[in-house]
């Protein structure tokens, strides 16, 4: 290969255009569809690759490394054959699509895995390749990485109001009960934003100006900020088992920690998140797509959107009642977090928060348990519900 950046190029090209074909050719079927989310998945790593490319080979001054090229090359040379099939499936059987499906998950992985080396171990120091295995489920980018203490993860959701504070909150309690057993909290920052917010962002003009036409349901309007967090998902939370433990011995340490959340402001996403956490942590696909496409748009704009997050949809952690959520019988789809609707009694919404702060709790805790192989504090074993 030589020329790895107009090759990575080639291939964001192509599979962009399949992107396209995907969204705009009518009359595909459901599966077809799924197809196109697959790929810009897929694109949202090749961005990252192109990235971290560009800047290894400015920083060095010197052309990458004979083998690593070869390795690129091959990895590239898949990703451009597999996608050139997409344009002949219109009329396939589901099978085949799914074949399809199925090989670019397994690419995207080992693109992943490729990103992870570039970044842990340098361009130089790359080891030989090793037979590629199947990619885990969406929204799992790593194995457990229990050597390291300093991870930083951010969650996003529209507003920063209800889920994402509940998400962060929890988090930082979890921590504090596995600390408190002289146990290791692989963590050192723990944050929330709201994609759809102005307040503290310095890129919301670019999210309200981003092309939603081919899936308008993904926007929503951009809101100043600066607002406090709901009083009921607040309220439940605090009532649960984990808060109780947490804080059993002072009441009035409780009640001082939730005035302190409430009082929290609301802010947006600032252009430097993807090269300053590891996890973006989001609660549904429109969450996760806007996210990547505000990283493809900032670094094609060379503002941002840099190779160090990985984004995380946090329903991959979540099981179904019979088991982990299935795609017509393929890959594992992610359980949709949805912000429970406001427009029902104060009792039954109450209910509704209840039950929505326990699967944020059960989706963090197999987060944490799977990618960064943390071990649930004895305190918990009696969890209440």
């Amino acid at each position: 290969m030589v020329d790895p950046l107009g090759t990575i190029v080639a291939a964001v090209e192509l599979v962009q255009g399949a992107i396209k074909f995907c969204k705009q050719v009518d009359g595909l079927p459901q599966q077809m569809t799924q197809l196109g989310q697959r790929l810009e998945e897929l694109n949202c790593f090749l961005i990252a690759l192109e990235a971290v490319v560009r800047k290894k080979i400015s920083s060095t001054n010197r052309p990458l490394a004979s083998p690593l090229t070869l390795q690129l090359g091959h990895i590239l040379a898949n990703i451009k054959n597999n996608t050139a099939i997409v344009f002949t499936l219109v009329n396939s059987n589901p099978k085949k699509i799914q074949d399809v499906m199925d090989e670019i998950d397994h690419q995207r992985g080992v693109l992943r895995d490729f990103l992870v080396l570039l970044n842990s171990q340098g361009l130089d120091n790359l080891p030989q390749p090793q037979s590629p295995q199947k990619t885990k489920a969406k929204g799992t980018p790593l194995g457990p990485s229990v050597s390291r203490n300093d991870f930083r993860l951010l969650f996003v959701d529209p507003h920063n109001i209800a889920r994402s504070v509940v998400a962060e909150v929890m988090t930082r309690v979890l921590g504090q009960l596995t600390k408190d057993e002289q146990r290791k909290w692989p963590i050192a920052a723990i944050r929330s934003a709201g994609f759809f917010v102005k307040h503290k962002s310095d890129c919301a003009d670019m999210i309200g100006a981003m092309d939603y036409s081919q899936e308008p349901w993904y926007y929503m309007p951009v809101e100043r900020g600066g607002g406090t967090t709901s009083a009921v998902p607040m309220d439940a939370l605090f009532d649960t088992h984990l808060f109780k433990k947490r804080y059993m011995q002072s009441p009035s340490q409780s009640f001082d920690a939730k005035t302190n959340e409430l009082a929290n402001k609301s802010k947006g996403l600032r252009r430097h998140i993807f090269d300053s956490y590891d996890y973006i942590l989001v609660f549904t696909c429109r969450e996760y797509r806007n996210v990547c496409k505000l990283r493809e748009l900032l670094y094609r704009n060379g503002i941002g959107g840099g190779d160090r997050a990985h984004v995380v949809h946090l329903g991959a952690y979540l099981l179904s009642n019979d088991g982990p959520n299935k795609i017509d019988g393929g890959a594992p789809k992610p359980v949709e977090i949805i912000k429970p609707k406001a427009n029902k009694t104060p009792w039954e919404n109450r209910q509704d928060w209840d039950a929505k702060v326990v699967q944020i709790q059960l989706a963090i805790e197999g987060f944490l348990q799977q990618e960064m192989g943390w071990t649930a504090p004895n305190v918990l074993a009696d969890r209440g519900f």
